[in-house]
């Protein structure tokens, strides 16, 4: 068994109020969601579906940004391309 005299009262309150904290944060945040979230009730399918709706999003977002930034290089290394053509042609020409 535990020595008594070896329990810290402060560390336990401090970590019991920091787990308020984050009770009162995930209600905060699955009310954003529109899901009413309780600690006793479970609700595994209405929070699943809500955290695959997100992730989907998110891949969505994230493989858009990445087209982007595809379309990006492509039209740079065109450009840079394109540059050189234009300088060989410019010496060329006089």
């Amino acid at each position: 068994m535990a020595n008594p005299s070896s329990f810290d009262v402060e560390l336990h309150r401090s970590l019991t109020k920091e787990g308020f904290l984050v009770r009162d944060e995930i209600k905060s945040i699955a009310k954003e969601y529109g899901v009413n979230w309780s600690e006793r009730k479970k609700q595994p399918d209405e929070v699943k579906e809500v955290m695959e709706s997100e992730r989907l999003e998110e891949r969505s977002d994230r493989a858009g940004k990445d087209q982007v930034d595809e379309d990006e290089k492509v039209e740079k290394e065109k450009n840079g391309k394109e540059g050189k053509k234009r300088k060989k042609g410019d010496g060329e020409d006089d």
